[in-house]
């Protein structure tokens, strides 16, 4: 039986050939990785290799100000709420949901969502 989808915006999964990451500012720069992103949020794993860093403890609720990397040195800041904590397959997935949707980093984001729709319906990946 299918899952319920309880999302106002659909997810895309982020292929790992972008290489985009995330960190997380004030808490540190470790390069977390993306698992995907919606027009409301982001989805993203909170440890590396499975292990969660000191200082990278997440609970619900929490508002965290990320930088979403879309290469190795331009990114977006990102106010983020985390509404989901979850173990997927032994790594801490976190749903983040954006709070500032008024914001000018916000609208780009968007367009960056959109981009990626767009990517979808004529980009092939070589295998």
């Amino acid at each position: 039986m299918k899952k319920e989808e309880r999302r106002k915006a659909v997810r895309r999964p982020i292929l790992e050939s972008f290489s985009f990451f995330l960190t997380i500012s004030g808490k540190t720069d470790y390069r977390l990785a993306v698992a995907d992103v919606s027009t409301h949020g982001i989805g993203f794993y909170l440890d590396i290799d499975g292990i969660i860093s000191p200082g990278l403890e997440l609970t619900l609720g929490d508002e965290i100000e990320v930088n979403l990397y879309l290469n190795q040195t331009l990114y977006l800041p990102l106010k983020v709420k985390a509404v989901r904590i979850d173990k997927v397959e032994k790594r801490t997935q976190v749903g983040g949901e954006i709070t500032d949707l008024k914001s000018k980093e916000y609208q780009s984001f968007k367009s960056f969502v959109s981009f990626l729709d767009s990517l979808t319906e004529v980009a092939y990946i070589e295998q």
